[in-house]
């Protein structure tokens, strides 16, 4: 991991859930992240570009990438605690691109691409990282990606076709960016594919193998110069919409498993959207209150990821 000057401030509330994202944090570990990740000119600028980021067990992880030609097989770690990097274990296969999640705590890198001789070639295999052992192994030997999306079943060690509501109702311009989350159990999903007046957010009933609409209308504008305007993450069972325009970056939280709005919102940063109740035929709209907890300035970073830490 290059060598950073990482600002030692107050480290108040590490004994809790925080959300080390582009919006700051006690110590600025998203401007470090963002400033070799996350701007238009990295590979004329930077070492690295491509890489992947993971959080488990309270640690942050950046895997692969590109350095140059090569697809980096390399995985730093971030220990919030004691504020410093570190050189772990390296991942079976160079992979750049690649992306990754937790199950049953454990960290996943799947998929990504590598560069061979006749140029970028994508890899079907997945590998999975244990923090207790510190050890990389190969994930499953048939892991062969499908356009339509597949699920991995840790149970069996196996990857089976994705149910064919899930893949066809999968909201549209995922690629690149984290649109989807799982809060408490539920999979939910940011549907941009309407239109940029209605974006929703949805979530998937196993039951029905279908996509519902949660949240008919999220807050936010439509900004078709920035790459990746968006991203969705959970935390404390609340969805929270990260959002970038030409000056700022802010968070918009909202509790959609409740259907209730805190009262004790201002208006003067507050904004209510609409969902259908789950229950029933009925066509009622329940207000979702949407809160701005966390804004800062933008200036030329984009938005690449946004992870929490249970510390």
């Amino acid at each position: 991991m290059p060598n950073f000057a990482l600002e030692d401030e107050s480290r108040k509330g590490l004994a809790s859930l925080r959300m080390w994202n582009v919006v700051g944090s006690g110590i600025k570990i998203a401007d470090v992240i963002r400033g070799w990740l996350g701007r238009k000119n990295a590979l004329n600028r930077m070492p690295f570009c491509g890489c992947a980021i993971g959080a488990i067990d309270g640690c942050l992880y950046v895997l692969g990438g590109f350095s140059r030609a090569s697809a980096l097989r390399c995985v730093w770690q971030y220990n919030p605690v004691l504020n410093s990097w570190s050189e772990v274990s390296s991942m079976l296969t160079g992979r750049a691109y690649c992306k990754t999640a937790i199950l049953n705590n454990r960290l996943y890198a799947v998929g990504g691409v590598t560069r061979g001789h006749v140029g970028l070639t994508p890899l079907q295999s997945a590998e999975v990282f244990d923090p207790c052992t510190g050890v990389w192994s190969q994930n499953s030997k048939h892991a062969i990606f499908k356009s339509s999306g597949e699920v991995y079943d840790p149970e069996v060690n196996s990857w089976v076709e994705m149910p064919a509501g899930m893949s066809d109702g999968w909201p549209a311009k995922q690629a690149g960016t984290k649109l989807s989350i799982t809060v408490d159990g539920e999979l939910y999903a940011l549907d941009l594919s309407n239109s940029p007046e209605s974006v929703r957010i949805k979530v998937y009933d196993f039951q029905d193998d279908a996509w519902k609409v949660v949240v008919g209308e999220v807050p936010i504008p439509n900004f078709t110069d920035s790459g990746s305007p968006y991203l969705l993450a959970g935390l404390l069972g609340k969805i929270h919409v990260i959002t970038k325009d030409a000056n700022s970056i802010s968070i918009l939280q909202a509790d959609v498993q409740n259907h209730v709005s805190s009262p004790s919102a201002s208006s003067s940063d507050s904004y209510a959207g609409a969902h259908p109740k789950s229950a029933g035929p009925a066509t009622a709209m329940e207000t979702v209150l949407w809160r701005v907890i966390a804004e800062r300035t933008a200036g030329s970073s984009e938005l690449v990821s946004c992870q929490t830490l249970n510390i």
